[in-house]
């Protein structure tokens, strides 16, 4: 689903769910400065459930895997459950990416390697958001 809905000219935001402060700050500023989405971000995936379930629809979701609280593994497997929290793309985004078969669990829409490379993030959310 596209972060742009033509149909209704609304844009959706870009949720970034990450504890390290630096780095979703960063996230944030690229996105929104770069390519002038709106941004909302979480600090952990319990954060960013509760603001789905508030109601917020983002286009894309950006997943740290390491995180206090609530990891980002348990935030998808919990969005995954819920179908009306299913249906944006996560990219996902970890120092030390695990097995195989937990990133086929995970059904994420693509994995970035930490340090993220800026270029490569704004390459994946103008493709994920049809800019």
């Amino acid at each position: 689903m596209p972060t742009h809905d033509a149909r209704r000219g609304t844009v959706r935001p870009v949720l970034i769910v990450e504890d390290d402060e630096s780095a979703r700050e960063s996230y944030a500023a690229l996105i929104e400065q770069i390519l002038g989405l709106p941004v909302v971000t979480a600090e952990d995936g319990k954060r960013a459930l509760d603001l789905l379930r508030e109601g917020l629809q983002p286009g894309l979701i950006v997943l740290d895997l390491s995180m206090p609280h609530m990891d980002g593994v348990t935030f998808r497997e919990q969005q995954l459950a819920d179908p009306t929290l299913a249906h944006a793309p996560v990219v996902v985004c970890s120092a030390v990416l695990d097995s195989a078969t937990q990133l086929e669990r995970l059904k994420a829409s693509a994995y970035l390697q930490k340090p993220v490379e800026p270029a490569v993030l704004l390459r994946l959310v103008r493709a994920f958001c049809e800019l």
